[in-house]
């Protein structure tokens, strides 16, 4: 399937499937329509499922595609769908619109989706693009305008070991028989010291040069930490392609923790601040450049997924209040 093609981008497949997903997606009178076969049903509910997508408009009722008379009963079906990145479930908003089908503005018997998607748009290169809006009509587009992020600005000056890293050498690595560590994207690196004062072979990673740890050599650590990252990246790709490095410098079998700030801490500072909202999450400093979201574990566990990692069953849960976390594994294979 190509959509398995794409490793973990965000995904979205829209357009008439001309099916009805569901039973009840189909409807002739008060019958339910045997224009979609269980056959087929199948079929699609095994491409949704191996490409980790989401029927975005099935928990919206009533919410049927087309409604026409045909051989004098009504015919209700929905069949326009939007497929989409489980990972994007929460934060993605598809609403349908039925307006463009009554009224005196009508123009389909179809209704509209509409789509709300927290994710950049990039430019594509010249062989990606089929046609352009601009070469239908003959208008010039205007360029986007393009804001620079800067993570590296929520980097936090420590003089002590965070929270998180002591919960770690406290509650983690004694029970997964951890003797090296990771921590990817560490900052200016307070909590490496800290690792090594607990007897653990312990490097760090940032990607921003100036904090002067740059890309190590080895791979094959017993655990990779990632303390903060995902929630200061404005893009759920950014977020998965910053699992799967992370991921890379663990062994097979080893473990990947994942701190961020919770949803309900990064709401009560968007209130207190005034943040400004932006994709799924918030400006917390438009000058400097700098983004926030919380993400629960659910939402780690499923951008992990993407990135080839799984939860770690029976990993002792750490004690962090107020941020969330998740324990995971890297597969043998």
């Amino acid at each position: 399937m190509s959509a398995r093609a794409e490793d973990g981008r965000p995904l979205l497949i829209c357009g008439d499937f001309n099916l009805a997903p569901r039973p009840e997606d189909g409807l002739f009178g008060e019958e339910i329509s045997t224009f979609t076969s269980d056959a087929e049903r199948q079929t699609l509910r095994g491409l949704i499922q191996r490409a980790g997508l989401v029927d975005a408009t099935a928990e919206t009722a009533p919410a049927f595609t087309f409604e026409r008379v045909v051989s004098g009963k009504l015919s209700r079906f929905r069949c326009d769908l939007a497929l989409l990145s489980d990972h994007l479930a929460t934060t993605a908003t598809i609403t349908p619109d039925a307006t463009v089908r009554s009224g005196p503005k009508t123009f389909t018997d179809h209704s509209a989706l509409l789509m709300d998607l927290p994710v950049t748009g990039r430019a594509a290169e010249p062989g990606d693009v089929l046609f352009t809006l601009s070469e239908l009509t003959g208008q010039t587009a205007a360029a986007p305008v393009q804001r620079e992020y800067q993570p590296h600005k929520t980097a936090m000056s420590r003089q002590a070991a965070s929270p998180a890293s002591r919960a770690v050498t406290e509650h983690l690595t004694g029970p997964l028989g951890v003797r090296s560590v990771l921590d990817h994207s560490c900052g200016r690196g307070a909590d490496i010291a800290h690792y090594r004062s607990a007897g653990l072979h312990a490097e760090g990673f940032d990607p921003h040069d100036d904090f002067g740890w740059p890309r190590p050599q080895r791979t094959g650590f017993d655990l990779v930490t990632s303390m903060f990252v995902l929630n200061v990246l404005p893009d759920p790709w950014q977020r998965i392609q910053a699992l799967k490095d992370a991921a890379s410098f663990a062994r097979p079998g080893g473990h990947v923790v994942v701190v961020t700030r919770s949803p309900e801490e990064i709401t009560k500072a968007a209130a207190e601040g005034g943040w400004t909202a932006h994709h799924d999450g918030f400006w917390s400093s438009q000058s400097k450049g700098t983004f926030q979201r919380g993400i629960d574990p659910g939402e780690i566990t499923a951008l992990a997924r993407r990135a080839g990692l799984a939860p770690a069953a029976g990993a002792p849960v750490l004690p962090l209040p107020g941020v969330c976390h998740a324990v995971l594994t890297k597969p043998h294979t």
